[in-house]
C-alpha cells in the first residue's frame, strides 16, 4: 500500500505531539498527527499546568482561555501522618487546574486548524526508518510517511526500543495511580500535597476543581505496594476530613502506571535516524512534582525548532543531533531532582513558613530549594 506523504509525521497526539504539530504546520510544513485514539478523546480526571506554560501557549496562539480559567495560588502541605499542615503565603499564581480531556482536545483542535492532518483511530503497527524518510504503518489504514518523525507516543511506549533510542535503565521506578470523582467540586482551585510517604520522595497530590476531586499517588517503592497504600491514604484523608470525598473505592480499581519522572536525564539519546523523541515518551517529567504537561510541551517546542532547521539543512542528521544539547541546556535544571535531602527538610516545612514558601515554589514552579 502506498504511503501518504508529509514533511513531518508525529506519532502521538497528546500535548507534546499537538504542540509540535501547531508549530510545524504554522511554519508551512505538511504535518501528519497520528494517534491510535479517536478525537475528541477522554482523559483521566483533573490535572495541573505550571504557570510558566502561559508564554508558550500564547506563542502557539491556541484558544485555551476557557481551559486556563482556574489558576491556583494557595496550596496546603500535609505530613504523611496527616497530623500537620502548612499553607505557604504566595503573591502570584503557581499554575492552572486543567481538565485534561478539555485541554488535550483543545490542543489537537488548534493543530488541525493550523493545517495539520489528524490521522486518528488506528494503532501504529510498524515504524520503518528509511534512508530519506520514515514510514509509519497503521492497522487497517493507509501508511503515512514523512521526511522526519517525532515520537511523542506517551509514557511506556514500545517504540523507544524498536527505534533503537539508546537509554540507561531507570534508577528507581515511580508508579502513579489516580482516583477521581465528579463529586466535591470546588468553584476555586484547591490543591494539597501529602509529603514524606517514604524516604524516596513519594507523595500524593490532592486536587479540587470545578471538574471534581482527584487524588494522585506518586510512589517510588515497589509496584505491589501502590494499591494498598493508595486505598489506605484515600480513606484516611476522608476520615480526617481533609478531603470531601472518600476515594478509596476508585483507588482500589485505579490503573497503576509507570511515571517517567526525570527519565529524560537517564536516556543516552533522544535522537535516532531521521527521528526525535519528546514528551512523556522521552521522560520529560519533573523529578520533584512529576508534572509532565509543561515539560512535554517544552520539549516538543524545542524538537519542532530542530526539525524546521533540519528540513532546510544539507546534512539534516547533523542538525537533529543538536536536539540533545539544546534541551539539556534549557531543561536539565528543571527536570533534575532537588540538590538536598528532602527527608531532612520535611519537618521544617511544617515549622518554618519561609521553608514552606520555598517548597511550594520548588514543587510547582520548578525553582531551586
Amino acid at each position: 500500500m502506498n504511503a501518504r506523504e508529509y514533511d513531518m509525521v508525529i506519532a502521538g497526539a497528546g500535548p507534546a505531539g499537538a504542540t509540535a504539530a501547531i508549530k510545524l504546520a504554522r511554519a508551512g510544513k505538511r504535518v501528519a498527527l497520528v494517534d491510535r485514539a479517536g478525537f475528541p478523546r477522554a482523559a483521566t480526571g483533573a490535572g495541573w499546568l505550571n504557570i510558566k506554560a502561559r508564554p508558550m501557549l500564547e506563542e502557539l496562539r491556541a484558544p485555551l482561555d476557557d481551559v486556563l480559567a482556574h489558576p491556583f495560588q494557595q496550596v496546603t502541605f500535609h505530613n504523611a501522618e496527616l497530623t500537620k499542615s502548612s499553607s505557604p503565603k504566595l503573591k502570584d499564581s503557581l499554575g492552572f487546574l486543567v481538565d485534561r480531556t478539555q485541554f488535550d482536545n483543545a490542543l489537537v483542535d488548534a493543530a488541525t486548524q493550523a493545517g495539520a492532518a489528524l490521522c486518528a483511530g488506528h494503532e501504529i503497527s510498524a515504524i520503518e526508518p528509511l534512508e530519506d524518510r520514515v514510514v509509519v504503518h497503521r492497522e487497517a489504514a493507509e501508511p503515512v510517511a514523512g521526511r522526519f518523525l517525532l515520537l511523542a507516543a506517551g509514557r511506556g511506549t514500545l517504540w523507544l526500543d524498536r527505534l533503537k533510542f539508546s537509554r540507561s535503565p531507570a534508577s528507581r521506578p515511580v508508579w502513579l495511580g489516580t482516583a477521581f470523582s465528579g463529586d466535591g467540586a470546588a468553584e476555586a482551585g484547591n490543591v494539597g500535597v501529602v509529603l514524606g510517604l517514604d524516604r524516596e520522595g513519594s507523595f500524593a497530590l490532592l486536587v479540587r476543581s470545578p471538574a471534581g476531586c482527584g487524588v494522585t499517588l506518586n510512589w517510588s517503592g515497589d509496584k505491589p505496594q501502590v494499591r494498598p497504600m493508595f486505598v489506605q491514604l484515600c480513606r484516611k484523608l476522608f476520615e480526617k476530613q481533609l478531603f470531601p470525598v472518600d476515594l478509596s473505592a476508585p483507588a482500589a480499581s485505579a490503573e497503576i502506571t509507570f511515571s517517567p519522572a526525570s527519565f529524560a536525564l537517564e536516556m543516552d539519546t533522544h535522537v535516532s535516524k531521521n527521528a526525535l523523541v519528546a514528551g512523556d515518551a522521552g521522560g520529560f517529567v519533573a523529578a520533584l512534582s512529576h508534572e509532565g504537561l509543561y515539560p512535554a510541551m517544552w520539549s516538543a517546542r524545542i524538537a519542532a525548532d530542530v526539525l524546521l532547521e533540519a528540513s532546510a539543512a544539507p546534512r539534516p542528521q547533523d542538525v537533529l543531533m543538536t536536539y540533545e544539547t539544546r534541551w539539556r541546556a534549557e531543561m536539565a535544571t528543571y527536570l533534575s531532582p532537588p540538590n538536598t535531602d528532602m527527608h531532612y527538610l520535611l519537618p521544617m516545612i511544617f515549622s518554618n513558613p519561609a521553608m514552606a514558601d520555598r517548597m511550594a515554589l520548588a514543587f510547582f514552579a520548578g525553582e531551586n530549594l
